[in-house]
């Protein structure tokens, strides 16, 4: 995981502890900045239909959960592109991840799945 590999002295040892240190708080700003945009890709009034996404499929991640939001929202793959900043290729593979992973049958779409399971059988 570390990128600057740890040198024999002291004070290059001192040197290399700080630029992994660096490095580390780099990683965690940036890990930050995209915890915060996810969260601000659900508007406020639909935190309800997040929570109760979240209920009923609780095996998913928070990632998948706003996935799942998304789709129930008829978003576009490229919208859903854009509002998580990731590929339409990832967008599509994410989608197929989830279908396997809610045993959706083959036959059926994860979008008619989920509507189905969320609009037909609310939980209130």
């Amino acid at each position: 995981m570390f990128f600057y590999s740890t040198p024999s002295s002291p004070t290059l040892l001192n040197a290399s502890i700080l630029i992994n240190v660096f490095l580390l708080l780099a990683l965690a700003v940036v890990y930050g900045r995209r915890i915060k945009r996810n969260r601000s890709v659900l508007s406020n009034q639909s935190m309800d239909s997040y929570s109760s996404i979240a209920r009923r499929f609780p095996e998913l991640s928070p990632r998948e959960l706003l996935l799942v939001e998304l789709i129930l929202e008829r978003a576009t793959t490229e919208r859903i592109a854009d509002q998580l900043h990731i590929s339409p290729d990832s967008v599509k593979k994410s989608k197929y991840r989830l279908k396997r992973k809610l045993k959706v049958a083959k036959s059926e779409s994860l979008d008619a799945f989920l509507f189905r399971t969320v609009h037909q059988f609310p939980l209130n």
